[in-house]
C-alpha cells in the first residue's frame, strides 16, 4: 500500500484475478539494480520460478477449462521469464515443471514458442519422470500441429516409453494419440490406426 501511495507500484483491479500490481520500467530497472547489488537477484528469481512452476503443475490437468486457460494466459509473461531463468541456469527439473503449461501453447497457437521452450527443457537432465512424460506428449502434439511429424514421432515414442515406465495413464493415452496423428501425417495409416486403437 505504501508503495502504491508513493507511485512506485501501480495497482489495478482485474475482474477475475483480483488486484494486480505493476511497476514503471524505470522503477523496475532500479529495483533490478538494487537486487543485483545486494546479491539477492538469483534467490528472488528462483522463488519466482518455483511459484510459477507450481502454478503450471496445478493448472495442467484442468487447462481445457476457460478459467484455467485465462489464468495461464494472464501469467504467460511471468512463465516466460521463469523459463528463461531456469534454462539459463540449466535447471531441467524447474524448466520442465514450467512447460506443463504446454496446453496453452497448443490451444492458443503459440506453437513455435512452445516448441522452442520444450526442446530446450527436454535437452536438460533431471526432472520428475511423470512431468517429463507429459511434456513429451505435449511436445509431440505441438510438433504434429506444426507439421514436424519426425519430431512428433520421436517425442511421442519417448513419452510413451516413459509414461508406461512410471504408470501415467494420462500421458500414455496422450502419447498414443499424438503418435496416431503423427503417423497419419506421414500417411502410414496402418501404424496410425494401431496407435489410435491402443489409445481407445
Amino acid at each position: 500500500g505504501a508503495l502504491v501511495e508513493k507511485s512506485l507500484v501501480r495497482s489495478r483491479q482485474d475482474a477475475l484475478a483480483g488486484t494486480r500490481f505493476s511497476m514503471l520500467e524505470t522503477v523496475r530497472e532500479y529495483a533490478l539494480e538494487r537486487l543485483t547489488v545486494s546479491g539477492e537477484l538469483r534467490a528472488v528469481r528462483d522463488r519466482h520460478a518455483s511459484y510459477f512452476g507450481d502454478l503450471a503443475v496445478r493448472l495442467q490437468p484442468i487447462l481445457e477449462r476457460p478459467t484455467a486457460v485465462d489464468e495461464a494466459e494472464r501469467e504467460h509473461d511471468n512463465i516466460r521469464v521463469a523459463l528463461a531463468h531456469t534454462l539459463d541456469r540449466g535447471d531441467g527439473s524447474a524448466a520442465l515443471r514450467l512447460c506443463m503449461i504446454a496446453r496453452l501453447w497448443y490451444a492458443h497457437g503459440y506453437l513455435g514458442e512452445g516448441s522452442a521452450w520444450m526442446e530446450r527443457a527436454l535437452a536438460l537432465e533431471g526432472g520428475d519422470p511423470v512431468v517429463r512424460a507429459r511434456v513429451l506428449y505435449y511436445g509431440a502434439a505441438i510438433a504434429w500441429s506444426s507439421g514436424d511429424y519426425e519430431r512428433a514421432i520421436l517425442y511421442g515414442r519417448e513419452g510413451l516409453r516413459l509414461a508406461r515406465e512410471v504408470g501415467d495413464v494420462m500421458a500414455e493415452t496422450g502419447a498414443l494419440m499424438a503418435l496416431g496423428l503423427a503417423y497419419q501425417g506421414t500417411r502410414d495409416f496402418e501404424t496410425s490406426r494401431d496407435f489410435y486403437r491402443q489409445s481407445l
